[in-house]
């Protein structure tokens, strides 16, 4: 199948496919869903979800302002974007499980040393 025949089955652009396949954009849920349908495999399989303990990444949609507030935090702790978000995230986690014990129970059931490991990408001791 063709850039273009897949581009029409899907009902985008021949182009976004090959900007999907150059790792230059990824798909939203709903092209994603319609091209693994078209092309016969699972979503998870066609976006690489689940193929090892890394995690998986996510789309955040920030207003300008957010955007900015986390890139000086990054500058501030010398850290990446990225890393910066993720040590938000960790915080904000952190704090939703001390304030309720069965989150941080229903974690440490489904991760053994998840709180643990929350702690260590805070660079707290536990």
């Amino acid at each position: 199948m063709t850039q273009r025949e897949l581009a029409g089955a899907v009902g985008i652009t021949w182009s976004q496919i090959s900007r999907y396949e150059a790792s230059k954009a990824k798909p939203r849920l709903g092209v994603l869903l319609k091209l693994a349908e078209t092309l016969g495999v699972t979503a998870e399989e066609l976006s690489g979800e689940g193929s090892d303990d890394e995690g998986r990444e996510i789309t955040l949609m920030l207003k300008a302002s957010e955007e900015k507030a986390i890139e000086d935090f990054a500058a501030r702790e010398g850290i990446s974007f990225e890393q910066a978000v993720n040590k938000i995230v960790a915080a904000g986690m952190k704090d939703r499980m001390d304030r309720n014990p069965d989150l941080m129970e229903q974690l440490e059931a489904e991760i053994p040393g998840g709180y643990a490991k929350l702690l260590e990408m805070l660079g707290k001791k536990t």
